[in-house]
């Protein structure tokens, strides 16, 4: 009995002492870290491009981001991770259109951190209030 009894305090203190990573920690399925091929499919459109990403402590992301083809895009995001989904505001330029604007999304992460994808709405100077799609892949 007292082996028992010893072998069931020592799995609760091996238990009790185990460690579940949070947002920003090593080992959380859902950080986002490293360079991704980025997409935005709105109105019809797509734009491609990639964005550099990495999760903080506290599940906080940051980056930047770049759209390459008929018109270059720059710009920066940030944003949070809660459980697998990504919510994020950016800012960004179009140096060849003289435009700028805000861009904002929300969606669920893959496990591992190798894709991001959902909603996108986007406030911009030239064109107005519009809606799509984002992902992020990683490469």
């Amino acid at each position: 009995m007292r082996h028992r009894l010893t072998a069931v305090l020592a799995f609760a203190a091996l238990f009790a002492c185990a460690h579940v990573p949070v947002p920003g920690e090593p080992g959380y399925p859902y950080n986002l870290d490293g360079t991704y091929r980025l997409r935005f499919s709105v109105e019809g459109e797509s734009y491609g491009g990639t964005a550099d990403l990495s999760t903080a402590m506290g599940g906080a992301v940051t980056g930047e981001f770049r759209l390459t083809g008929a018109m270059r895009v720059d710009g920066d995001l940030e944003g949070t991770i809660s459980g697998d989904t990504l919510t994020w505001t950016g800012d960004y330029t179009m140096p060849s259109q003289g435009c700028t604007g805000t861009t904002r999304g929300s969606g669920p992460i893959s496990e591992g951190g190798a894709s991001a994808s959902g909603r996108v709405r986007i406030d911009d100077s030239c064109f107005g209030r519009l809606s799509g799609r984002f992902s992020f892949n990683r490469q």
